[in-house]
């Protein structure tokens, strides 16, 4: 298991806080030994595979590592334990305001300076923290359930970012479900004063023009930059496991990793999911890629279906963010058995080299990223009650217009590549990985911030369907290129279980028959009914045609081979099309659940933790 948390400020109130923390850590994981206070006035607990403190000698500067630094300006890379913290103490206190843009690695790095408080996550944000101010203390924690109980009064429904979760599956940059609690985020750090905290980003992906005639130089800068960003990983990994695609990202990353590693016969990859056989699949393809390189593949079957259980420890690792316990309700089954198995480190292919093709308009940028407006979805008219619902639509809206008011990029590609590191890496790709994260050290190489760093002046054309990933591959490995990429994935199908099978329904109909939030807002009896009805729906089906769950992506990949005009108009009705067509009914009821689940539970410890208090 994988936690951090902490308090800073006055000592009395500090260390009361610290302790509803542990107690709140210790009450979710039983039998966690958990390690902590650090110093006497800065007061983290922690349960970590790598972490570390060291004290300035006057005491007056404290750093905190989870995780590792593999990048700084201020030592070599090789370079670990007490004198890495050392030696970036002496880098911080040169230029504080720099600090965090000259650091790389996979890490939440707490700093007290005097009677300030830094919070800062890697560009990957394999870690994040939860954080709440009240007066003088500052407390943080990487699970908002341990978190949000510890206010020390009633939490606030933040309903523009709840409105983003139900239209979009994720909440918006630095937010959660509550308007007290703030969230660290990847590239991001938080500075806290003593009175106040301001968020800022260590790492802004707005995109430059550039330089399109220098194609096959950038190709090469690639290369180089992703060998080096690799052999970092590699060197900083224990006993790892690659998980494989039939896709571009991995077969790049596995490829450079086996080019670089002398015996190959000792790398272990795999891919999991259900259907083995799906025509054209992901588990089809990667066995081919792997026997190309001449490396060991394994196949594990997980047909998922959510239990009270899973269900409730996936939304507590993820904090219910990014639909993972709704997509993936038992994955950290899978994770703890390859831990088990004596692995220690997942490295994974996630990339930031642009999706779909060059936009020529600012219209499609939200829905191409996959946020939807509330507003404009219909879906939920009859599941929330028409007040809170207009409440939502209209609080997402005005931060969505601020998100679009706030992009720095010049042009509507680079506005949506913009939004893909704000949202889908941040809020999306990165909790996927931190519940992964809870029992393997994870790894991102295409998420280095070398790399992210040179993407921002790359020609918008070349960011268009990976075209520089991809020309990279056939430049680097052309055998691999030129192998079948899978047309299909091996992951649940959800809404073909919701149309044909009635336990789906059922589960998420008990689970929301439970005290919890819907009942806050009125809307667990519509919830629970329609959850009936489709449950009732499913068993008269006998397993007939159901909503295609690729349907959306399909007609995304079909405007980039439409005539000029015809992707113009389609770039400027998308928003609108989207909500409707991306969100199906069991993903509404699904996102309601989580939100009723966590939101419940979380006032429930709190009342808890209230009367337990002397």
């Amino acid at each position: 298991m994988q936690l951090l948390f902490g308090a800073i400020g006055p000592h009395l109130p500090a260390i009361t806080v610290f302790r509803r923390l542990s107690e709140l850590s210790r009450a979710s994981n039983p039998g966690l030994e958990i390690t902590g206070p650090v110093q006497p006035d800065l007061l983290v607990g922690y349960a970590a595979r790598q972490a570390q403190s060291w004290s300035s000698p006057d005491g007056t500067l404290v750093m905190h590592l989870d995780g590792e630094i593999r990048a700084a300006s201020a030592c070599d890379p090789a370079t670990v334990g007490p004198e890495l913290l050392r030696l970036l103490a002496e880098d911080y206190r040169r230029d504080p305001a720099g600090f965090w843009e000259r650091i790389d690695g996979s890490f939440c790095l707490v700093i007290r300076d005097g009677a300030s408080l830094s919070i800062g996550v890697d560009v990957a944000g394999t870690r994040a923290a939860y954080w709440w101010v009240d007066g003088p203390v500052l407390a943080f924690h990487s699970h908002l359930m341990d978190l949000a109980p510890a206010f020390p009064r009633p939490l606030t429904d933040d309903l523009g970012a709840i409105g983003n979760y139900l239209a979009a599956g994720s909440y918006p940059a630095g937010r959660t479900p509550f308007r007290e609690i703030g969230h660290v985020g990847a590239g991001q750090v938080i500075q806290f004063d003593g009175k106040r905290a301001v968020l800022r980003d260590h790492l802004e992906m707005s995109y430059r023009p550039a330089d399109a005639a220098r194609r096959h130089a950038l190709v090469d800068e690639l290369i180089d930059l992703l060998s080096a960003s690799i052999a970092a990983a590699r060197q900083a990994m224990d006993r790892p496991i690659i998980p494989i695609s039939g896709g571009l990202d991995s077969r790049y990353l596995l490829a450079e990793f086996v080019r670089q590693v002398p015996d190959s016969s000792r790398i272990r990859t795999i891919t999991w999911g259900e259907e083995p056989d799906r025509p054209g699949s992901d588990a089809v393809v990667a066995p081919q890629v792997a026997a190309a390189l001449g490396v060991e593949h394994q196949w594990r079957s997980k047909a998922q279906w959510p239990d009270p259980e899973t269900f409730a420890r996936a939304l507590y690792l993820s904090s219910g963010e990014a639909d993972c316990a709704i997509q993936y309700p038992d994955d950290h089954l899978l994770h703890a058995e390859l831990a088990g198995e004596s692995f220690r480190s997942l490295l994974r292919g996630d990339e930031c080299f642009g999706a779909g093709p060059s936009l020529m308009t600012r219209q499609a940028v939200l829905a191409v990223n996959g946020i939807a407006r509330l507003g404009w979805n219909p879906g939920y008219r009859s599941l929330v009650p028409a007040e809170v619902l207009t409440d939502m639509a209209a609080e997402q809206e005005a931060d969505l217009s601020r998100m679009l008011g706030g992009l720095r990029s010049s042009t509507p590609t680079g506005a949506r590549d913009e939004i893909y590191y704000q949202q889908r890496v941040r809020r999306v790709l990165a909790v996927y990985n931190r519940v992964k994260h809870t029992d393997l050290e994870v790894f991102t190489p295409y998420l280095a911030r070398p790399v992210l760093e040179w993407l921002r002046s790359t020609p918008d054309h070349l960011r268009a369907d990976k075209a520089l990933l991809r020309t990279a591959l056939a430049r680097r490995f052309p055998r691999l290129a030129r192998l079948p990429f899978a047309t299909a994935d091996n992951l649940p199908r959800w809404s073909l279980r919701a149309a044909r099978n009635p336990r789906l329904a059922l589960f998420y109909r008990e689970w929301c028959a439970m005290p919890g939030w819907l009942e806050s807002i009125g809307s667990r009896g519509l919830v629970v009914g329609s959850l009936s009805a489709m449950a009732d729906a499913a068993a008269r089906s006998g397993g007939g045609p159901a909503f295609d769950p690729d349907r959306g992506s399909a007609r995304w990949r079909e405007l980039a081979k439409r005539t000029l005009p015809g992707r113009l108009a389609r770039e400027l009705t998308l928003d609108r099309r989207y909500p409707a067509n991306n969100v199906p009914a069991y993903l509404r009821l699904a996102r309601l659940a989580v939100l009723h689940g966590l939101l419940g539970e979380i006032r429930r410890r709190a009342v808890w933790t209230a009367s337990s208090r002397p």
